[in-house]
């Protein structure tokens, strides 16, 4: 059975410009609600958030929730009431397991420039996790043509082949989810096929969902997504900057997931691929 896939345009996503911070919702976040978008399996949360400089989220706790941040550029200050303290910057990835209950804040760490980040909520599949805190960094050289690694689950996470001299092992997660990120020079094309396709009830393939959603800092990008199945078989997906797609029935034994620059300039690519 082939992949669906379902475009979710930049315009149409949730958008709120707070003077401070100007912020994308993929899905219902905070005074933006859209039932059709409440989450995609585990996926609770994709916001693109640029925030001024000095400025940022104040302290405030969450439980259970995993929460990332994916730095596209700028400086991002992170306090916890663990006591960890750190600044990340463009190709770090900063994670936190909320579990039963933490504090945190994230601000702007300049004082003259914006900070623009990917910022990440996912279901663990555990409650009442201990609380807990693990910085990945992963170059622009670890992405370059290449989807990186960078999330993968807390128990395989030593089993990912990195590929490459600059990608460090995978930040850990609690769930069956892994994300990767690519920077695609202009005619470029990878085919991304999972090998994390589970077992469903008396031992069928369970196949898996993705989401590619093309970061916003390229106005000239053109991403084009599909399968390699036969030409006239599988649809051809066309993205801009900020946009998305979400890919249903997505089998590691099937075709490959092909992503290809035909834009001008490097397009960013970040890829979810979960239960």
């Amino acid at each position: 059975m082939a992949p669906t896939f379902k475009v979710r345009k930049s315009e149409d996503r949730g958008y709120a410009n707070l003077g401070w911070l100007r912020t994308h919702h993929t899905f219902s976040f905070g005074d933006y609600e859209d039932p059709a978008f409440d989450g995609f399996g585990t996926l609770r949360v994709l916001n693109e958030d640029v925030v001024e400089p000095g400025k940022g989220f104040g302290t405030h706790r969450h439980r259970e929730y995993e929460i990332f941040s994916y730095v596209v550029s700028g400086a991002l200050e992170h306090k916890d009431s663990k006591g960890n303290h750190e600044i990340i910057r463009r190709g770090d990835v900063q994670f936190t397991t909320a579990g039963s209950g933490l504090a945190h804040s994230e601000f702007n760490a300049s004082t003259t420039e914006p900070v623009h980040f990917l910022q990440v909520w996912n279901l663990p599949s555990n409650t009442q996790l201990p609380p807990g805190y693990e910085t990945g960094h992963y170059p622009d050289s670890s992405k370059k043509n290449r989807f990186a690694t960078l999330v993968a689950p807390a128990k395989k996470r030593d089993r990912v082949d990195p590929g490459h001299p600059d990608v460090g092992k995978p930040v850990a997660i609690h769930s069956e989810f892994w994300m990767s990120a690519a920077l695609l020079d202009p005619g470029v094309e990878v085919v991304y096929k999972t090998t994390h396709v589970g077992e469903g009830k008396k031992g069928q393939s369970h196949p898996r969902r993705l989401y590619v959603h093309v970061v916003q800092n390229n106005p000239k990008v053109k991403v084009t997504v599909t399968s390699n199945e036969a030409a006239d078989e599988a649809p051809e997906i066309t993205l801009s900057e900020g946009d998305g797609v979400f890919v249903e029935g997505f089998d590691g034994q099937g075709p490959g997931l092909v992503v290809r620059n035909d834009g001008q300039g490097v397009a960013e690519v970040v890829l979810m691929d979960l239960s």
